[in-house]
């Protein structure tokens, strides 16, 4: 302020300025003191010698251990005192500048932190929507789920409550004794077979692509006679699609792909059959599973299993089956003949 006001006065810097300028306010930031300070002391150094100031002098002054002449500074004071007024006033607006960015930030800080609450807020809030939303979405579904997971497990239920209202029924439960009693004659030689009729399969079954199905007259109840196919049967020849009836042609060992009800009523075999103590499984022939395990167990689900049912899901449960190596045995076992097989084996075309 001293420097300016002496500028507008028009007066005489005094001697001592730079070293009032050493002592300039604490407000004004060190690198406008710094760049001021140096900037008079080189105006001064360079007034001395435009004025004829001597070397020593002007060595003196350069290290500050010495003051300008008043006399060589009369004809230059105004000019000097502008220049001085003149870095002032770049310090001071340096300072403000300064102190507006420092206000300018406080104010960009605050601001983004507002702006962050209110982002942090409205995700807070589409956060709660989304969860109602969903909460009212799983709401509306769940009958339709409940009625989905209930068409997939009333079968099993059904299934459940037939298998606890017949427990132990089975269709191929057999007279004990007279399966013991069998004669080699009845195990070879069937009386229910005609063995002169030209039919390789057993009397409800019949040939065709070298297997054995269940005749399409049993299946069709007389209408359709004539096999065509694993999956069709034919009304008259000549068979086409417009007389023939089929079943589905992706559901093996069913419709009209299976074998006779004596023989199980499962795929279709090789042709041939079984003695009258065994039964089939995968087209082989074994001893019935009604006889190994005194009616407990009386049907077979595989080489060595014996299940309480006859139901592929029921005998998953390891309660409704028995499982031994001694089941994987033919008719032949202890029936006290040796020319009946004793082991499992293919259907015997001799028998029908």
């Amino acid at each position: 302020q001293a420097i300016l006001a002496q500028a507008r006065r028009g007066c005489v810097l005094s001697p001592l300025a730079p070293r009032s300028l050493a002592r300039l306010p604490p407000w004004l930031a060190s690198p406008a003191r710094a760049m001021a300070l140096r900037l008079t002391r080189d105006l001064w150094t360079a007034e001395l010698m435009e004025s004829g100031g001597s070397e020593d002098e002007q060595l003196a002054y350069a290290v500050g251990q010495r003051q300008p002449r008043t006399r060589l500074l009369a004809g230059h004071g105004k000019r000097l005192a502008l220049i001085a007024a003149a870095v002032g006033a770049v310090a001071a607006v340096a300072v403000v500048g300064s102190s507006h960015g420092k206000a300018q930030s406080d104010e960009d800080t605050q601001a983004s932190l507002q702006l962050f609450g209110l982002a942090a807020l409205a995700t807070a809030a589409s956060t709660l929507q989304s969860g109602a939303k969903m909460i009212k979405d799983v709401e509306a579904a769940a009958p339709a789920v409940e009625t989905q997971a209930n068409s997939v497990f009333q079968p099993l239920t059904d299934l459940k409550t037939q298998l606890k209202t017949k427990p132990g029924v089975s269709a191929l439960k057999v007279n004990l004794t007279e399966m013991s009693n069998l004669t080699k004659s009845e195990l070879l030689h069937p009386v229910d077979q005609d063995r002169n009729d030209g039919n390789v399969c057993p009397e409800d079954e019949e040939l065709h692509a070298n297997l054995c199905y269940k005749k399409c007259s049993a299946l069709t109840a007389g209408k359709y006679p004539i096999r065509t196919t694993a999956f069709s049967c034919c009304a008259e020849e000549p068979c086409s699609f417009f007389n023939s009836k089929f079943s589905n042609v992706l559901s093996y060992c069913s419709g009209f792909d299976v074998s006779g009800n004596s023989e199980g009523k499962e795929c279709p075999h090789a042709p041939g059959s079984c003695m009258a103590n065994e039964e089939f499984n995968l087209g082989m022939c074994y001893k019935k599973c009604a006889i190994l395990t005194n009616n407990t167990f009386p049907f077979r689900s595989a080489a060595s299993t014996c299940c309480r049912y006859n139901n592929h899901i029921a005998c998953l449960d390891a309660l409704n089956t028995m499982t031994k190596p001694e089941f994987n045995v033919g008719g032949g076992l202890d029936d006290g003949h040796a020319s009946t097989p004793n082991i499992t084996h293919p259907p015997m075309q001799s028998l029908t």
